[in-house]
C-alpha cells in the first residue's frame, strides 16, 4: 500500500532506523590523559631549564659540548639530540653531581611517561573514534 507521496513505506523504515550516536566530546579517559600530558610537558620544561642551568653553572665544559642548551633560546636539532643522548645514555652519572643526577633522571622519566601517554591517547582515538 502506498502513502500520499507514492512511497510504499519501505524507504521510510530505512531512514528512521536508529543510528549509533556520534561522539562529539572527549571521553573521561581522554580528558584525564590530555590533562596528564599537559602537566608532563610543563614539568618537563621546568626540569630541562633547571638541568641546563645547573650544567652551565657547575659543568660549563659539558654544557658547551652539548651545544650550550637553553630553554630560553631556540636549540638546534643537533643540540636537542645531544642533550637527549646525554641523558638517556646515562652519561650524566659520570659527573657525580647529585643535583644533575636527580634532574636528569626525572627528565628522562617524564619523557618516557609522555611518550606512553601519547601512545595511550592514540589508542583511545583510534579505538573510539573522533
Amino acid at each position: 500500500m502506498r502513502d500520499s507521496l507514492g512511497s510504499n513505506g519501505y524507504n521510510m523504515l530505512l531512514l528512521t532506523a536508529e543510528l549509533p550516536p556520534i561522539r562529539t566530546t572527549f571521553s573521561h579517559t581522554e580528558l584525564v590523559l590530555i590533562g596528564a600530558e599537559l602537566v608532563l610537558v610543563l614539568y618537563g620544561f621546568r626540569l630541562y631549564f633547571l638541568m641546563t642551568r645547573a650544567l652551565r653553572a657547575k659543568h660549563p665544559d659539558i654544557w658547551r659540548q652539548l651545544g650550550s642548551p637553553s630553554l630560553s633560546t631556540s636549540n638546534s636539532p643537533s643540540t636537542t639530540s645531544k642533550v637527549t643522548g646525554f641523558v638517556f645514555s646515562g652519561s650524566y652519572r659520570e659527573l657525580n653531581d647529585d643535583q644533575i643526577n636527580t634532574l636528569a633522571g626525572r627528565w628522562r622519566a617524564v619523557n618516557v611517561l609522555f611518550i606512553c601517554g601519547i601512545a595511550a591517547l592514540i589508542y583511545q582515538f583510534l579505538r573510539y573514534g573522533p
